[in-house]
């Protein structure tokens, strides 16, 4: 009998501890009947298949890069996770995965640790910004992008580590530098692997790496109609809603997908929907909602469904059950125009690729029907084949500066996945130096060494600096965290119940008087006065919490960074009070500022570092 291939023997040691009845990660713990039910389910994703998997272990065995092309709803993002954690277990190392942002990364690791049956932030954790749930026996962390940028800065070989998966779904500015240094990471530990999951632009990565083969998971799918329009409307919102109700009176059952550009837009469709079709469930579906409010978009019920969602379904979420599909054709993105140092939040068309991936989304059950709202010429002749990446979208300034702390001088001519906009680079030299984060010879300095481990916007650093010079540090972190997170503390205009709170204030000390507000009813009241209060007030008590939490990291991170024992913070009868917190709340942003005071040109502006000559 021939002795074992070597992928015989890494599929033999995966399914040793996938089938194992006591938990691997658990030792003297037996896993669950629900554990070995669940799994059960899971044999028919495509990455569960022996011979595909084999085909994977193929390449992960003979390189240290593999790029996984794979659909979404494949398996890809958790049981390929999973397999290569078991993989990697008797190493002792930790296995690394990345997600886009914050809210990923946690729902991802809350779900494969309840799939493993382990306790979240032991033996599977998560870190960002300032949250780190993880411990010594972490062996499967997830992070943000971001995250690992930082942490690969401080630790160029990724020492601890034996496998990073990069989820690439939805990139962002963090990704090109963050390929360029695990590439240098590479080429110093051979025994350090890389796994890139892409659902869409594969090819690429692939060539970056010189990786011979792409490995690619496909779904057994459903042939996909689709129906063009004959003339675009410019009010695709309204298109969109008179063909859901179309197609509610008149098409065979099945759930429907539409696509619109922006949370506000999926939202009023929402409200109409429900209110104009009330024998079918509508949902919205955006990355602002919680875990709980995805999920009711993602179980499908008695009635029709319909999800209204933005472009996380074509990639980051699998919607499962849709027959019917509505694609706008339109998306929100933001860019960088970097002569006016600004970004803009603009409706751009999407690309071919993303069309194709919001069609497929039909066909993944039964045979589907997708409805475009442009034209077959649009689609032809308009729309480029993939998305610009996010290195010619987007302010480079933070990355610039990660790239620079982590030793690598010439980010000018570095090896990028895409190649810079030399008017983005140049404007992000120009904004570290301003903020004297790095020299007249673009050498990163102690400041920016410090910033560059700031988990907020970096242009904050400068702005705790003058607040501490000015007595109102504290201030200062409580309006930095406000203005951190995710979703906006006061849910209404404020012309509401918080005007008394906020007055003729601007917004910055207007939220500042709402925290101390809510901190003062937080000690008075009890958990379900305090959410009453915070209802009736149009609050959002989540955002306030989540911003609490950053307070408590802002503070540990200035008193490291700033040397200082105490935060200092105003007394609210202080004369200057509002002056100062104005004042080191324009040191954040004196670099972009201008001043039109000039006798000889009126109309004119020019930055206050360097005022024309009178």
């Amino acid at each position: 009998m021939a002795p074992p291939t070597e992928e015989q023997a890494m599929l033999k040691s995966v399914l040793k501890y996938e089938v194992a009845t006591g938990n691997p990660l658990r030792p003297g713990e037996n896993r669950s009947h629900s554990y070995f039910e669940t799994l059960s389910q899971q044999r028919d994703l495509p990455i569960m298949q022996v011979e595909i998997f084999n085909k994977f272990l193929r390449l992960y065995k003979d390189n240290q890069v593999v790029v996984v092309a794979a659909e979404t709803g494949s398996g890809d993002s958790i049981q390929l996770t999973k397999r290569i954690m078991y993989l990697e277990l008797d190493k002792g190392l930790q296995v690394v995965c990345t997600q886009p942002s914050p809210d990923a990364a946690r729902e991802l690791g809350e779900r494969v640790a309840a799939e493993l049956e382990v306790t979240f932030g032991e033996q599977v954790g998560v870190q960002y910004r300032k949250y780190n749930k993880t411990k010594k026996q972490t062996r499967l962390k997830f992070v943000t992008d971001g995250m690992l940028l930082q942490q690969i800065g401080n630790n160029p070989t990724m020492v601890g580590c034996s496998c990073v998966i990069l989820d690439l779904n939805e990139q962002t500015i963090n990704v090109d530098p963050l390929l360029a240094l695990l590439k240098k990471a590479l080429a110093l530990r051979s025994d350090l692997k890389v796994v890139i999951i892409s659902a869409a632009e594969s090819e690429k990565p692939a060539s970056y790496f010189n990786v011979p083969q792409i490995f690619k998971i496909e779904r057994c799918s459903f042939p996909v109609q689709i129906q063009y329009i004959n003339e675009a409307d410019p009010d695709y919102c309204e298109t969109a809603f008179h063909l859901v109700q179309q197609i509610h009176e008149t098409e065979a059952p099945g759930d429907i997908l539409v696509f619109l550009a922006s949370k506000p837009q999926v939202n009023r469709a929402v409200k109409k929907l429900r209110g104009a079709i009330p024998d079918m469930e509508t949902f919205p579906l955006h990355g602002r909602l919680s875990e709980a409010e995805k999920a009711k978009a993602l179980c499908s019920g008695e009635k029709r469904r319909c999800v209204i969602t933005t472009s996380i379904a074509e990639s980051s979420v699998a919607v499962d059950g849709i027959v019917y599909v509505v694609d706008c054709g339109v998306e929100m993105e933001s860019v960088f125009n970097p002569r006016v140092k600004m970004h803009t939040i603009q409706a751009a068309p999407i690309s071919k690729s993303s069309a194709d991936q919001r069609a497929a989304c039909a066909g993944r059950s039964q045979p589907g029907l997708c409805y475009r709202l442009y034209t077959m010429k649009t689609y032809d002749e308009t729309l480029l084949e993939v998305s610009p990446p996010s290195l010619l979208k987007d302010c480079f300034t933070t990355a610039m500066l990660a790239l620079k702390s982590a030793g690598i001088d010439s980010v000018g001519t570095f090896d990028f996945l895409d190649p810079q906009q030399e008017e983005v680079y140049l404007r992000g030299l120009e904004d570290l130096k301003a903020m004297s984060l790095i020299d007249e010879n673009g050498t990163v300095t102690r400041a920016g060494k410090a910033a560059a481990t700031l988990f907020i916007d970096l242009t904050w650093h400068n702005a705790f600096e003058e607040a501490i010079r000015l007595g109102c540090l504290s201030e200062l972190i409580d309006i930095a965290a406000l203005a951190s997170v995710k979703n906006p503390i006061i849910l209404k205009p404020h012309e509401t119940q918080h005007t008394d709170d906020a007055s003729q204030l601007p917004d910055h000390l207007a939220q500042l008087n709402i925290m101390y507000t809510y901190l003062n009813r937080h000690r008075d009241m009890s958990s379900r006065e305090l959410a009453t209060w915070c209802h009736e007030a149009f609050l959002s008590q989540a955002s306030l919490h989540e911003a609490l939490d950053l307070r408590l990291g802002l503070v540990g991170w200035c008193k490291a960074n700033f040397r200082v024992s105490e935060i200092p913070f105003l007394t609210p009868g202080d004369k200057d009070y509002h002056d100062k917190i104005r004042k080191a709340l324009a040191k954040r942003s004196a670099h972009h500022a201008t001043i039109s005071d000039v006798p000889q040109q009126p109309d004119q502006h020019h930055k206050m570092e360097d005022p024309p000559k009178q």
